[in-house]
């Protein structure tokens, strides 16, 4: 990676009343991507991105999502220099069940950006064949011949992973370490499974 030249820019922190519970809420509840973008793209930022883009005269933009909400300036960047766009999807933007939706209203939206996205995008990309499906699914009027199925991971690894299994399931007890997080909240799992109007306050509206 000694020829690639890498920039990067810091993001805002986000100011006090959005850190608190209440702020919290609200940006849930009155918007429908994450906040990370304004936070990016913004003052000196912005200004210096743009030059880069004039400077380096990139061949293509690639996004990758998420954070969802850089879906907007990926398209206006890829229309303001006239660079084709790939985007990256390494989850299901629309279709994101971890944790429902604030309204029906909120869902609409959110597919209607994530369709304005794939319009825009030379080629939509996707980690697995049924997350490409899905896709298509949802968006039936965008060209299928734009989506394409790109792994995550390595194209070789030191070790088969036949090899690796096989000793593996030699031992009677197998230790998992997990680096990350886990896209799960009882509360909302719960929801699911209750009728709009036993669940309690906004949560009646989720969708």
């Amino acid at each position: 990676l000694d020829d690639i030249n890498i920039f990067r820019f810091p993001i805002r922190k986000r100011n006090r009343l959005l850190r608190s519970r209440i702020g919290n809420k609200l940006r849930l509840w009155f918007g429908t991507t994450d906040d990370i973008n304004s936070r990016w793209f913004s003052h000196e930022s912005k200004n210096t991105i743009n030059s880069m883009f004039e400077d380096e005269k990139p061949d293509f933009l690639f996004v990758s999502l998420p954070p969802f909400s850089l879906y907007k300036t990926a398209i206006r960047l890829s229309k303001k220099h006239n660079v084709p766009l790939i985007s990256d999807m390494r989850d299901a933007w629309s279709l994101w069940c971890t944790s429902p939706f604030a309204t029906r209203l909120h869902h609409r939206i959110v597919q209607r950006k994530e369709r304005k996205l794939f319009k825009e995008s030379t080629h939509v990309l996707g980690v697995t064949p049924e997350l490409v499906e899905d896709f298509k699914s949802v968006h039936p009027d965008i060209e299928t011949s734009k989506f394409n199925i790109v792994y995550n991971g390595y194209d070789k690894l030191p070790v088969q992973p036949e090899d690796k299994l096989n000793s593996l399931l030699k031992k009677k007890i197998i230790k998992v370490g997990y680096i990350g997080s886990f896209y799960y909240s009882p509360e909302d799992e719960e929801n699911k499974s209750l009728i709009w109007y036993k669940r309690k306050g906004l949560s009646k509206f989720h969708y």
